[in-house]
């Protein structure tokens, strides 16, 4: 499913607005009956109480609709009005004309009581693009302290629609109700910390109308990622491709040994790993099922070790750099040889890409995946963590499209940027997976992939989505600080068998 922002959002309104003649007035009853047939569902019981909290905005309407309908539903509703009428947009005041022939209890803001079982915060909507102050602050404090759960109405006021960043205090929400599409800060963190379950809800605008607002980002869920199709009874190893993998270095022999059980773990033919000599004998004894080209040291490794790594890299399916490297000149050396003399995809994490300058990138154009985590991105493109966080979609987008590469930016919401300016945006990333290892395992998964044939693109779609369930599945039945990236890998069998019988 798309991910939308504000404007596309609006966008998207208007166009169902003016070139369907659906009058917004329909939008807005549209989208309180869905919200208030979606709140009963959750609530169940009709002796409970609802505190809906109203803005001077459209938001403001849909929530003085959702109040009326709860209240033909039987529930106990209450309204508090934060602005006075003569600032009521055009549809709220529509609504607000009808409630008022309602016995529902009209209140000021200021009059809220902490007594209702559900608050509705129909506040703010996905416009806002600046920090809550003064009375509306004291607002938000008020919803956030009470008691009783809370509803968001399309977005938790004091977040932007287009936006994944909190500018200042705003609702916290258990549950918020959206409408259409997902908004940014549904999908991507820290936003998506305040939203609570996010529950998209039809208000009658159609999907031959969501291309016109030319969305870019999209969620990586079931629907959206590639089917894994099952080998032919008749097959053999060459058929799925031969993976190297060069890494490993004293003291970081792990790094390299997680990516290559993965890499072979989730189906390629065959799996080379390049490595140092001190490392051979822990590597050797891990894996019985890889193989092994050793290089005496990468920081001291001779032109003529070079000649041979490029030779034995040149007919390959795919080449990985970086788990457990280390960074050095010689090692940036290394990797620019390889990459000037081959043709093969080449995927880079870690010291792959902590060896290499932004100046180094334009080589890797249209056959190239990199997955790196902020920090190393940060560095990478050369602003703060806090300079990307801003703006994280952005320099993301523009990063893959300037250089042709697929990005996979790790985060607890994992961003997959692709050269041709889409951007899927995986959510479910679990604390269980925040240790040393997991971006091994990950970047194998996808090296894998990529063995076989699959695309850059599927492939990074594909290892970030089984990597990712198969860390929540797990910490779904197991207690997550126990968690390693050893057992993610154990366990990738069960996403991947449910890829294998989905149909798109």
């Amino acid at each position: 499913m798309e991910i939308l922002d504000s404007y596309q959002m609006s966008l998207a309104d208007r166009l169902t607005i003016d070139e369907l003649k659906v009058p917004s007035i329909v939008l807005m009853e549209n989208a309180a009956r869905a919200s208030a047939d979606v709140i009963e569902k959750i609530v169940g019981s009709k002796s409970c109480s609802f505190a809906v909290i109203v803005g001077a905005g459209n938001n403001g309407g849909d929530g003085i609709a959702i109040a009326r309908h709860l209240y033909n539903k039987g529930f106990h509703v209450e309204i508090f009005l934060a602005e006075s009428e003569e600032k009521f947009s055009q549809d709220l005041l529509i609504n607000y004309e009808i409630i008022k022939r309602y016995p529902i209890k009209l209140n000021r803001v200021e009059d809220y009581e902490d007594k209702f079982d559900y608050i509705i915060d129909a506040l703010f909507g996905t416009g806002l693009n600046r920090s809550i102050e003064g009375r509306y602050l004291e607002i938000v404090r008020k919803i956030n302290y009470s008691k009783g759960q809370i509803f968001s109405v399309d977005i938790p006021s004091g977040l932007s629609g287009s936006s994944p960043n909190i500018f200042g205090e705003a609702v916290k929400a258990n549950w918020t109700i959206t409408f259409c599409r997902p908004k940014i800060p549904h999908c991507i963190y820290p936003a998506m910390d305040y939203c609570g379950e996010v529950i998209v809800v039809d208000i009658s605008i159609p999907d031959f109308i969501i291309p016109k607002v030319e969305p870019y980002l999209y969620q990586l869920n079931i629907k959206t990622v590639p089917s894994i199709p099952k080998r032919l009874k008749f097959t053999h190893k060459g058929a799925y491709g031969h993976a190297v993998l060069l890494g490993g270095s004293l003291g970081k022999s792990g790094a390299i040994t997680i990516a290559t059980i993965a890499t072979i773990k989730t189906g390629a033919g065959l799996t080379t790993s390049i490595i140092p000599e001190k490392i051979f004998s822990s590597f050797a004894a891990s894996i019985p099922e890889a193989m092994y080209f050793i290089v005496e040291d990468f920081d001291c490794i001779s032109h003529k070790e070079i000649d041979k790594i490029v030779e034995f890299v040149k007919d390959k399916t795919v080449l990985t750099i970086g788990p457990g490297m280390g960074t050095s000149d010689r090692k940036k050396e290394l990797i620019n040889e390889l990459i000037d003399r081959t043709d093969t995809p080449v995927i880079l994490d870690a010291d792959g890409i902590n060896n290499l300058s932004i100046s180094d990138l334009n080589k890797f154009k249209f056959r190239s995946i990199i997955t790196p985590h902020i920090g190393e991105f940060s560095r990478l493109i050369g602003v703060s963590k806090d300079e990307l966080q801003k703006d994280i979609i952005k320099m993301a987008r523009e990063f893959s499209v300037k250089y042709g590469i697929v990005l996979v930016l790790k985060s607890a919401s994992t961003l997959i940027a692709l050269p041709d300016g889409v951007i899927y945006v995986y959510s479910g990333g679990v604390p269980a997976l925040a240790k040393g290892g997991s971006g091994d395992c990950l970047v194998g998964i996808i090296t894998g992939f990529v063995s076989q044939g699959f695309s850059l693109k599927d492939s990074a779609l594909l290892g970030v989505y089984i990597f990712g369930e198969t860390g929540r599945k797990l910490s779904s039945i197991r207690n997550e600080l126990t968690i390693t990236a050893t057992e993610v890998i154990k366990d990738i069998d069960g996403i991947i068998d449910e890829l294998q019988h989905i149909i798109h």
